[in-house]
């Protein structure tokens, strides 16, 4: 779960591949439908304006947290466990059990494999 930078939304991943959006001062949510696997992680942009979410069902899926609608969406090949936007809000990284990816806000711009 992650709040968003200003703390006004909540954001929460379920089993059920649902993102819901709270508003923690009145409990209300609305809820986010198109994952088709567990969602492991989300994660505000630091501006607030783009929330990303990341599955088991291998795809990254980036939101307005405010209206639900996906901005932008990508396959991987593999499950992803986790996301973190950098500090100026301008690359997202994935983290996968089989490596990194790399993305640039919702533009894959390098995915790579972690060497053993």
């Amino acid at each position: 779960m992650a709040f968003s930078p200003d703390g006004s939304l909540l954001a929460t991943g379920s089993d059920d591949g649902t993102v819901r959006i709270w508003n923690p001062d009145t409990g209300d949510a609305h809820i986010l439908v198109g994952h088709s696997g567990p969602v492991g992680s989300v994660a505000f942009s630091p501006d607030g304006t783009l929330l990303a979410t990341t599955s088991e069902d291998h795809v990254v899926r980036i939101w307005n947290p405010n209206t639900g609608e996906t901005k932008t969406m990508m396959r991987t090949e593999s499950s992803l466990l986790t996301c973190i936007w950098t500090p100026d809000g301008h690359t997202l990284y994935t983290g996968a059990a089989v490596g990194a990816h790399v993305h640039l806000r919702g533009l894959p711009v390098l995915s790579s494999r972690s060497k053993k």
